[in-house]
């Protein structure tokens, strides 16, 4: 063998060796953007690797006491809406690959929704019922000309 060769070798070796243990067979990995949700909304995604079928749960209670299916099929992010101000608890799962595999189940991630105070939301209305007004105003008085 030259030294070509070898270095061929260990250079393909250096690139393949840390892909391969980034693709780990058997975990699951979920996120939340954002942890704190103030606009109503938040999205949860996950991946999966060699899974063709999630399941995720969520639940007021980091131990899972009890929890509801909010997803189940191969899609790999859900956004979420319409809770109320607290603390939301998610996990994901898969089934099991073969009869003597175990589910998988992810880390649990957690949300904190807080919507914005009414007097807050209500003092954007009359910012954006400001901002408003002055653009008729424009609009309506700003495209007369002036005869001489």
């Amino acid at each position: 063998m030259n030294w070509h060769a070898t270095i061929r070798i260990f250079v393909l070796s250096a690139l393949l060796i840390p892909a391969l243990a980034l693709a780990q067979p058997g975990t699951l990995s979920l996120t939340v953007s954002p942890e704190l949700a103030t606009a109503g909304f938040y999205r949860l995604s996950w991946e999966g690797s060699a899974h063709s079928h999630f399941e995720l749960h969520e639940s007021q209670h980091p131990e899972f006491h009890d929890y509801r299916v909010l997803y189940s099929g191969p899609d790999t992010a859900s956004v979420q809406s319409g809770r109320a101000d607290g603390v939301y608890y998610y996990r994901l799962s898969t089934p099991p690959q073969a009869d003597d595999d175990p589910a998988l189940l992810s880390d649990i991630v957690a949300v904190t929704v807080q919507h914005h105070s009414l007097g807050r939301a209500l003092s954007f209305f009359a910012l954006g019922a400001v901002v408003f007004a002055a653009l008729l105003i424009v609009i309506a008085f700003g495209t007369r000309q002036r005869h001489v």
